[in-house]
């Protein structure tokens, strides 16, 4: 049994998926009974030292916040004729009736003083989350970032430290292809879809979306395990110009902070001559 274990909205999801897809064994969605099989198990669990053989991923939690922000108000909106309707009274309470939900600029400082003050959807506030992870002796660390810009080199690194064999690298491209934004949803890193569950898929979104108040709310209560996962230096990043909010254009686009694409004949083909080299040119290049 392997378990990948994440603060919700940091890409465990994808993660989980890719690992359970190469060692070929279950990935359960929400397993409710013990499994007698080998698996990969998400969850959102703190730390126990009597799980074995675990992963906990991380990822900015401004993005975190972006990302949970819009979760919740994509099942506040009706689909097939039904929401969530207690989570339409909990977003009603916070906002009030009449608040433009598409607005995350202006309506995330409050959501971010409910997350840290009564988290929805969560055990635990991103950074009390995180810090019960870090340093911890017999787990497998990574970041949602790490797999977003070399996605191949760090599949085959967890997959290696989980299991303590070294990875096919063909098999770790097709994985990693199979599992990528574009098959997975037809659309691009930064081509944004709130109605899917996979919205954006980018690093930095947090910088369209957060205003200078929801920066400085961030940077007092989780601005220190910014720094400890060094996606900050200090706290200087609370006062850079915000940006301006998104324009509906924007919106539909998507304005996104992520690493140019390289180009695809780099990759490697799984299928064609050579293609253990090719794979291994892939690995080295991610």
């Amino acid at each position: 049994m392997m378990f990948l274990c994440e603060h919700p909205k940091s890409g465990g999801t994808w993660l989980g998926g890719m690992i359970a897809d190469y060692l070929q064994v279950p990935f359960p969605n929400r397993p409710a009974t013990p499994i007698a099989m080998p698996a990969v198990v998400h969850t959102h669990w703190s730390y126990d030292p009597k799980l074995p053989h675990v992963v906990h991923m991380a990822r900015d939690g401004r993005d975190v916040m972006v990302s949970f922000y819009f979760h919740f108000v994509r099942h506040t909106q009706m689909r097939n004729g039904r929401c969530n309707e207690g989570l339409v009274r909990i977003i009603r309470r916070l906002f009030g009736p009449d608040a433009d939900l598409n607005d995350a600029y202006s309506n995330l400082p409050r959501f971010i003083e409910r997350h840290f003050a009564n988290p929805i959807g969560a055990h635990q506030s991103w950074p009390n989350y995180v810090r019960g992870w870090l340093g911890r002796p017999g787990v497998v660390q990574t970041t949602y970032e790490t797999l977003r810009a070399r996605p191949q080199a760090e599949l085959s690194r967890v997959l290696r430290e989980l299991t303590g064999n070294e990875p096919d690298p063909c098999r770790v491209v097709a994985t990693v292809e199979k599992y990528s934004m574009e098959r997975q949803t037809g659309r691009s890193p930064g081509e944004e879809n709130r109605a899917s569950f996979i919205r954006k898929g980018v690093v930095g979104d947090w910088r369209n979306h957060f205003s200078r108040e929801a920066r400085e709310l961030f940077a007092h209560r989780a601005g220190d395990v910014l720094i400890q996962l060094g996606y900050e230096q200090d706290q200087a990043w609370v006062h850079e110009e915000p940006s301006a909010p998104m324009t509906d254009a924007q919106t539909r686009v998507g304005r996104s902070f992520v690493a140019p694409h390289r180009n695809r004949s780099t990759r490697g083909d799984v299928n064609s001559t050579g293609s253990r080299r090719n794979c291994n040119i892939a690995l080295a290049e991610s």
